[in-house]
């Protein structure tokens, strides 16, 4: 479903990934979809990059095959549609506002 102002909804799909994942569930953060993009906030093992610095933190992108529009497509488990995905090292300055705010919005990868 598309909003009368032609905006692609974005849902929150934290508690189905975290269904999906049930064995790393604790390491999802926040999750969320918007049209056939997937954004999955975890928790990761502090790592270090090539940069030198330590991340603690990834965001995982997917794009997929089927678009989420309602909450008929997350319940059929769109999300796992897969065409693709990527994944950044975050550190915590970079999501401090993650409670509060959209993935999509934080990010900006569109």
């Amino acid at each position: 479903m598309t909003p009368s102002n032609g905006e692609i909804m974005t849902f929150d799909i934290t508690e189905k990934i975290k269904e999906h994942y049930s064995l790393n569930a604790n390491d999802v953060l926040k999750a969320e979809a918007k049209g056939s993009n997937v954004l999955i906030l975890w928790k990761v093992n502090p790592r270090q990059a090539l940069n030198g610095r330590r991340y603690a933190y990834q965001i995982e992108y997917r794009w997929l095959s089927r678009d989420i529009t309602c909450q008929a497509d997350i319940d059929n488990q769109n999300f796992v549609c897969v065409k693709g995905q990527d994944f950044s090292l975050c550190s915590l300055k970079e999501i401090k506002e993650y409670k509060n705010k959209s993935l999509f919005d934080m990010f900006h990868l569109f």
